[in-house]
């Protein structure tokens, strides 16, 4: 049975304008806005990564980086090869080397990349989507490499190993066939039935779409894990998927978007303005890119967008540049003279409907640094959290009993970011903007707790083991 879905957006303005404070986003040590007081706000890891013009020696796709180029050809059928290149496209030694790729498919697993051969190779599941981001880290000689790749898996895109003409136009990165709907459970039916196959730990996954009364259970495709979906139930989606054929009551669901989620697409840093969603990132070559999205992340029109950067690095003085769409119209950049690998502070000013004077700062690294992991000291556990657009980590594992430290560094002065709560625990503590706040506990019962922030926005989990 075929249906054609067409996907309706209203958003209410206290929604859409709650989970950020334009013109006075908060201060460290401050009641007034950034400009009286000369403050500024945090926000975002950023890659080196960058699309390349020269053609694909393996057939795949070629990021640049600080020291060099990858190029990642990727399968249906899971399989990843990843060439670590020189600036001239040779391939480089990678005696020792190791790599990670995520891939952008909710519910799959990251994939381990190791030497096979001239490359590294890895091996996931199979999927179905034609279009999917993969973020590939990798260390050769005591470096590491970061960078994006947005795959185009159809017959002839690109990323799947085929050669490609040079000049061959962009795909759209957007998402025609997805649907606005809400997620609600109930426990599997009694005595199997059609919903049997259906069932995930005891319960069955629906989906009630805009306009329509009657739900449909979900059934994973493309490695989807329906057990993910569990913090949105209840919650408005955009679901891309299908009815099964003759079985109207069921769903294949091949990717599910929360409204408001904050996951970093382009590994930079997420905020919001009104019905927009920014994601910032900046780079070591000396350019700022902002990318728009609308509540389910997808991407906006460019046309008539402008604005500024301001950058403050160290004790130099600031530097202004204009904010203008992208050659191929996917963000809007800023350029300056390299970063380099020092943090640094941007303000981003841009004028929208909904506050022609927004602008909110923050706190970037262009080398990236990765989250600590727990570590145990003098009897105290400790661990370290990046809060820029949600938490990194997002899930921290403790030990029943011993006393924890966990200090949570956050990088905007956005609403979203301004709370912290556990509830399991009792704590609603506030975060300083831009700089670190402790909280201290000690974990007195096993399980797993979700925190989040103060508008349930930003979510991780908190694992406790004996």
């Amino acid at each position: 049975m075929t249906r054609t879905w067409v996907a309706m957006l209203s958003m209410a303005a206290l929604s859409l304008a709650a989970c950020e404070k334009s013109k006075t986003p908060e201060t460290p040590g401050s009641s007034g806005t950034s400009a009286e007081k000369g403050g500024r706000t945090p926000a975002a890891q950023g890659h080196a990564a960058q699309d390349h013009a020269h053609e694909a020696p393996h057939g795949g796709l070629v990021q640049s980086t600080s020291q060099g180029h990858l190029e990642l050809v990727a399968s249906k059928d899971g399989t990843f090869k990843l060439y670590v290149l020189d600036e001239q496209l040779a391939v480089r030694s990678i005696t020792g080397a190791s790599g990670t790729l995520k891939l952008t498919v909710p519910g799959y697993a990251d994939v381990k990349l190791a030497p096979v051969g001239d490359h590294l190779e890895g091996k996931g599941a199979a999927f179905q989507a034609e279009h999917a981001t993969a973020v590939v880290s990798v260390t050769t000689g005591g470096a590491t490499q970061t960078a994006r790749f947005a795959l185009h898996l159809e017959a002839g895109g690109h990323g799947d190993g085929h050669p490609h003409a040079p000049g061959t136009p962009a795909h759209s990165h957007g998402a025609p066939g997805s649907v606005l709907g809400t997620l609600s459970t109930k426990p599997c039916p009694a005595g199997g039935g059609p919903l049997a196959a259906a069932c995930v730990n005891g319960q069955v996954f629906l989906f009630t779409t805009e306009g329509e009364a009657v739900p449909r259970a979900l059934i994973p495709a493309n490695g989807v894990s329906l057990a993910k979906l569990v913090p949105h139930v209840g919650r408005k989606v955009s679901l891309s998927g299908k009815p099964l054929e003759g079985e109207p009551a069921r769903m294949e669901v091949t990717a599910v978007t929360p409204e408001h989620d904050h996951t970093p697409l382009q590994g930079g840093m997420v905020v919001m303005i009104g019905d927009l969603h920014l994601e910032v990132l900046a780079r070591k070559e000396g350019e700022v890119r902002v990318y728009l999205t609308d509540a389910f992340r997808r991407p906006v029109p460019l046309t008539g967008r402008k604005g500024q950067v301001e950058i403050v690095s160290g004790a130099s003085p600031a530097k202004t540049a204009q904010l203008v769409p992208s050659a191929g119209g996917d963000f809007l950049s800023a350029r300056f003279d390299p970063f380099g690998t020092s943090q640094l502070e941007a303000t981003v000013r841009l004028p929208v409907p909904e506050d022609p004077d927004y602008f909110i700062t923050l706190l970037l690294d262009p080398g990236g640094t990765p989250p600590s992991t727990t570590v145990e000291t003098g009897g105290v556990q400790s661990v370290k959290v990046e809060v820029q657009g949600g938490y990194s980590p997002d899930r921290i594992v403790l030990k029943k009993g011993v006393p924890a430290r966990l200090t949570f560094l956050r990088k905007d002065t956005s609403e979203c970011s301004r709370e912290l709560r556990i509830p399991e625990f009792g704590i609603e503590q506030e975060l300083t903007p831009l700089k670190e706040t402790v909280v201290l506990l000690t974990p007195t019962k096993t399980g797993t707790f979700a925190f989040s922030c103060g508008m349930d926005m930003m979510r991780g989990t908190l694992v406790v083991q004996d």
